[in-house]
């Protein structure tokens, strides 16, 4: 009860937030780009994985949020590929 205080109950169901930032993601990069939940040591968090450019250069153009709907949000840059054949290789 001590730390009722600190929990914070307006967080969006993942599927909504994995649903809009999927979205908004592409405000961000030009790049291909992914969303997944994911979880480390802080708990469960939403992370975008948006992949470098052909000469490494970083994909996103835009200050990136850290906390998108009530949730924690990590923005990873990947390399060229790493989306479609390591996070995606089904589609």
């Amino acid at each position: 009860m001590a730390y009722k205080i600190n929990w914070k109950s307006d967080k969006h169901t993942i599927e909504e937030v994995i649903e809009s930032l999927s979205r908004d993601a592409a405000d961000y990069t030009n790049n291909r780009y992914t969303v997944k939940k994911n979880m480390d040591d802080g708990g469960s968090l939403v992370a975008v994985y948006a992949e470098r450019d052909e000469e490494g250069n970083s994909p996103y153009h835009k200050q990136v949020l850290n906390n998108y709907m009530g949730w924690r949000c990590v923005w990873y840059k990947v390399p060229l590929g790493y989306v479609k054949d390591m996070l995606e290789p089904d589609e």
